[in-house]
């Protein structure tokens, strides 16, 4: 079977799941750090990435290698703002930086969720 025969993803649909996953564990947004994780919800493929999933907003940040290709997958794979989805993108040039940005996006006293298996007691 060649990949010309096969089907299109649907990614953008994923979302939508997850987002009625947290409202069934009264989560108010969970941070995807797992890059395979990212990819299935967002179809990016590059090596750094995280994405933030809350009920009505959702934010993923990378880093400046990627300012581009990022734009190209998620528009790609129609989760970014502007090609029907809800997916804002932000570049943060070091991991500070892209601390700073995801801990803006949800306001203080939320109820976050986290991959256990992916993320560290230091992350």
């Amino acid at each position: 079977m060649s990949t010309e025969e096969l089907a299109p993803l649907e990614i953008a649909p994923r979302i939508t799941r997850l987002r009625e996953r947290l409202a069934t564990e009264a989560l108010d947004a969970l941070l995807v750090t797992k890059l395979a994780n990212v990819r299935y919800l967002s179809g990016f493929t590059g090596s750094a990435a995280i994405l933030l999933i809350a009920a009505d907003d959702a934010l993923f940040v990378t880093d400046g290698r990627y300012t581009e290709q990022s734009h190209e997958q998620l528009t790609a794979a129609r989760v970014a703002v502007g090609a029907g989805g809800d997916v804002r993108t932000e570049i943060g040039l070091t991991a500070a930086a892209q601390h700073t940005l995801l801990a803006g996006a949800v306001p203080g006293g939320s109820r976050r969720g986290l991959e256990d298996h992916s993320v560290t007691w230091a992350g």
